[in-house]
């Protein structure tokens, strides 16, 4: 069994040797770009990347990794980069709730965190090539394991989760096993 810990959110992103890691054909729906470009935007004025971003239109993983990281700092400039790609991802789950083709899928969910974590591996296979499996869903207590999911798993995925937590208003905790630039076992804890 894997030994969970909080996060460390001073660790380095390693930017450089996570770009050059990143798989040429891995994609990203424009959804998460979006997002993190209209937190930027509301924080600080002006955000990087296209002028916009087609919600379900796929683009290039590398570019979505050096997107989140500029609009943390533009966002959060007082913060740990590594916070501030969390707080990026706290809007993501509402967006895709928002989204049609998330609206569709989550609507069979109910109104329960348990219920929405059930359809994790399909919401990341919907908008993404980065692969989520759901290892155990207990009574307030899930184990979700993150591959290939190269924007940040151990930051920018667990505040994606967060923010299903406060979607769902389920107070809790993630922690982290694994974690390399691709991956991390997140174990959530939530009452």
């Amino acid at each position: 069994m894997a030994e969970f810990h909080p996060p460390d959110w001073r660790l380095p992103l390693a930017l450089e040797a996570r770009l050059a890691a990143v798989p040429a054909d891995a994609q990203v729906k424009g959804l998460f770009f979006a997002t993190a470009r209209r937190v930027a935007q509301e924080h600080a004025g002006r955000a990087p990347g296209r002028e916009s971003y087609s919600a379900l239109i796929n683009y290039p993983t590398k570019e979505l990794v050096t997107v989140l990281a500029e609009c943390a700092a533009l966002a959060f400039p007082d913060l740990p980069p590594r916070e501030g790609l969390r707080r990026l991802g706290h809007v993501v789950f509402p967006a895709v709730r928002e989204n049609a083709a998330g609206t569709f899928l989550f609507s069979v969910a109910g109104n329960t965190l348990a219920s929405a974590i059930r359809l994790i591996g399909r919401a990341y296979a919907l908008f993404s090539t980065a692969r989520a499996t759901l290892v155990a869903n207990e009574a307030n207590r899930a184990l979700v394991e993150l591959r290939n999911a190269w924007t940040f798993p151990d930051s920018y995925h667990l505040g994606i989760l967060e923010g299903a937590m406060r979607f769902y208003h389920a107070n809790g905790e993630i922690r982290l096993a694994n974690e390399s630039y691709s991956g991390a076992d997140l174990e959530l804890r939530w009452s």
